[in-house]
């Protein structure tokens, strides 16, 4: 999909990109907490502008937020229900054809 070319082209090589359905988790082992806001909005202005939908995310940081992948994911859950509310669903234009090859 788009999204997954941008996270791919956008990420480091480092970072892990895992995919299920129409949600994605994202693991950045060397992205400082102070850093995760900038990457995000750099991403969602990009997936925006190239494939015209919104997204809606949530964070976790090891070990503040969790020490367990159930417990990340759930705080992450949860942050993603809030941006959802922060980033309301917007009724979108279709993106030109052209802008979707690459």
């Amino acid at each position: 999909s788009g999204v997954s070319k941008i996270l791919c082209n956008a990420l480091e090589d480092c970072d892990v990109i895992v995919r299920s359905n129409n949600h994605f988790l994202v693991l950045l082992p060397e992205t400082t907490s102070d850093n995760v806001p900038k990457l995000i909005e750099r991403l969602r202005r990009k997936i925006q502008m190239d494939v015209g939908v919104d997204i809606n995310v949530g964070t976790a940081t090891l070990p503040e937020d969790g020490l367990t992948y159930e417990g990340l994911i759930d705080k992450a859950n949860l942050e993603m229900i809030a941006d959802k509310d922060k980033y309301p669903a917007v009724e979108l234009s279709p993106v030109p054809s052209e802008k979707l090859k690459g």
